[in-house]
């Protein structure tokens, strides 16, 4: 049988032991009300597939190695500011869905992933990031948008996701001209390949979709589904040394003279 257990976050910070039964598909820990929660308080949490941050308040949560949670979804934390997570101590991959709103509030505010390699945070619900707002949300392999909204990403080279690639997945943004996502400022750490939707370049305006600027690359730049892109599309498209087609469409692509790569090849 599943456990679903509510706790407050200021009784988890008088350092209390809350174990999830011993099955592993589907014990939930719900945290309300926000709090500072440290990886000591939370040594004792255990046994759990899956914490919710249920409350629009202000969480400051540190994560211990022996919580094990695969699946964080703060989702409800909506309020900029109101989210700082680490999750360095913790030994076991995690995929985290956050609310974008939350890291828009023009400062820099630390959400770190696992020590494992392949963690996972979804940005829900479009927003502008600038490279500041994005400049401490590290150590996270793949970054998802999942919401066909606006949104705009300005990467930071301290943005660091712990191995050589980030991988962005943007599929779900199919409406043309709502997404633009800059990765030139990322210059030593990790190279970039993502995989967007090419109706969102489909309006004529060349929105920016930026690789990195690291030497050697490569940055790769997958584009599903059947488009007809035309140069003006393509215009601000560019640091990217590989853009690939989804297997299987059927694409009618004019390239722009502004494609520049940090090689030089495209």
């Amino acid at each position: 049988k599943d456990d679903y257990i509510k706790v407050a976050g200021s009784d988890l910070a008088n350092t209390i032991a809350i174990d999830g039964n011993a099955d592993t598909t589907g014990d939930h820990l719900y945290i309300t009300g926000g709090g500072t929660v440290s990886t000591a308080n939370m040594a004792g949490i255990q046994s759990f597939e899956k914490l919710f941050l249920s409350s629009d308040a202000s969480y400051d949560l540190t994560l211990h190695d022996a919580n094990n949670f695969p699946t964080i979804d703060a989702s409800a934390v909506t309020t900029a500011g109101n989210l700082t997570f680490n999750a360095a101590a913790e030994s076991t991959a995690i995929a985290m869905t956050i609310a974008s709103s939350v890291l828009d509030d023009g400062s820099a505010h630390t959400l770190t992933g696992s020590s494992a390699t392949s963690d996972s945070l979804t940005l829900s619900g479009g927003a502008i990031l600038d490279s500041t707002e994005l400049s401490l949300v590290s150590a996270w392999e793949t970054m998802v948008l999942d919401t066909d909204a606006a949104y705009s990403l300005t990467l930071d080279d301290a943005s660091d996701p712990g191995t050589s690639n980030l991988t962005v997945t943007a599929t779900s943004v199919t409406t043309a001209g709502n997404l633009n996502f800059d990765a030139s400022a990322v210059a030593t750490d990790y190279r970039v390949n993502m995989t967007i939707s090419g109706s969102v370049l489909n309006d004529n305006t060349g929105q920016n979709i930026k690789g990195s600027a690291v030497s050697g690359g490569p940055d790769t730049l997958t584009i599903n589904g059947s488009t007809v892109l035309d140069a003006n599309d393509f215009a601000n498209v560019n640091g990217w040394e590989n853009i690939t087609p989804q297997t299987g469409s059927t694409m009618d692509w004019t390239f722009s003279n502004n494609m520049a790569t940090t090689r030089g090849v495209l």
